[in-house]
């Protein structure tokens, strides 16, 4: 009797490659979420943002993006204290305050 290759085998590598399809790069992702992608990998490192499944390849690490994780992402962006924005708001109460002492 021959060594028979199991027969899920293929259904296994199409429902691999479905799958792989219904997911986005990070730079993908950026342009969903309307950021460029030095800013998403930013927010990542700093760990303002969940970040998504991620795979080794040829020495590289890919996060791979799903609907679920984008929405995700989407929904924490408004929480995210940018520190440009933030040290503009602190230096405008500043001279609110100031404006409103004299």
């Amino acid at each position: 009797m021959q060594n028979q290759m199991p027969r899920f085998r293929l259904t296994t590598t199409v429902d691999i490659c479905q799958s792989l399809t219904d997911m986005f790069s990070t730079g993908e992702a950026a342009k969903k979420l309307g950021l460029q992608t030095r800013t998403l990998s930013r927010y990542l490192q700093a760990g303002k943002l969940p970040a998504p499944k991620m795979v080794k390849s040829g020495g590289m690490t890919l996060h791979l993006w799903t609907e679920k994780d984008i929405e995700k992402a989407r929904e924490l962006l408004p929480k995210i204290a940018n520190g440009r924005k933030t040290r503009h708001q602190k230096k405008t109460k500043k001279q609110t305050t100031r404006k409103t002492k004299r």
